[in-house]
């Protein structure tokens, strides 16, 4: 009985049909709405310059307002809220352990934003056994080419606003680069670092390649790669692709035993 419309109809009972609306009412309904809406264009054409903001009286703080860098981050870390304001306490400068956070403390606008790695690329001709005849290859096959552009993106140097993984920004020097959302890496590449002399460039090959923890060795030799080639304290992954004649590639991750890869 709840849902009836009508007290003296059920439920069950037929509607009877709706009663359309004359012309006369038709005629008024849109008079009225006409009316309505020349009413509110005039309100607008009459108005607009008295309610209109004034944003010249506004200031701005500036950027260089110690107060207001602290205040703005001490907002987003959310201790502005009234029931956190009891649990801000003073830094303890007399602490051993505080001298550290200080110096991150002033290096932390240097810091990068997304997650970063380097990664050495290294490519082995048929028959080369020792490093300097690795090192001293400025290019590859064809194969190991093509495997390059596919790591990332070929960028110079002397133009790159990224990461730079330590490598310097020689004018027509590039490299291999490639980032997301979460992480930016800088490979490596054995072939494309250069230097002003063969020693400058054997020596910068070393000094980067042998500071990477994780390394990608492309060999065409047909003995299995041997990692005391190129000895390093680091190097804890080696992942080593082996073309084959058939077209595939034999793929071996080679790593320390203080590595857990599953």
């Amino acid at each position: 009985p709840e849902l009836a419309f009508y007290s003296d109809r059920t439920l069950t009972d037929v509607s009877p049909t709706p009663t359309s609306i004359s012309s006369h009412d038709e005629t008024a309904i849109i008079q009225m709405i006409n009316e309505q809406e020349t009413a509110e264009k005039s309100y607008d054409s009459s108005s607009f310059g008295k309610i209109e903001q004034n944003l010249d009286n506004i200031i701005q703080p500036s950027r260089n307002d110690r107060f207001a860098l602290c205040r703005s981050h001490i907002t987003q870390l959310g201790l502005m809220m009234f029931e956190n304001r009891q649990n801000i306490d003073l830094l303890n400068t007399s602490k051993t352990n505080c001298d550290q956070l200080l110096r991150e403390l002033k290096n932390l606008d240097t810091l990068n934003c997304r997650e970063t790695h380097k990664i050495a690329v290294i490519y082995i001709g048929y028959g080369q056994e020792d490093k300097t005849s690795i090192f001293n290859n400025t290019q590859g096959s064809p194969n190991y080419e093509e495997f390059l552009r596919h790591l990332g993106w070929q960028v110079e140097l002397s133009k790159h606003t990224g990461f730079r993984g330590g490598l310097h920004p020689l004018a027509n020097t590039y490299s291999i680069y490639y980032a997301n959302a979460l992480v930016e890496i800088m490979f490596h590449v054995a072939t494309m670092i250069d230097g002003s002399t063969d020693e400058d460039r054997l020596k910068k090959k070393t000094r980067h390649i042998g500071n990477d923890e994780v390394q990608i060795i492309w060999t065409e030799h047909y003995h299995e790669y041997d990692r005391s080639i190129i000895a390093s304290a680091f190097g804890d992954v080696l992942i080593v692709i082996h073309p084959l004649p058939n077209g595939l590639y034999r793929i071996k991750i080679d790593k320390t035993s203080q590595v857990n890869i599953q």
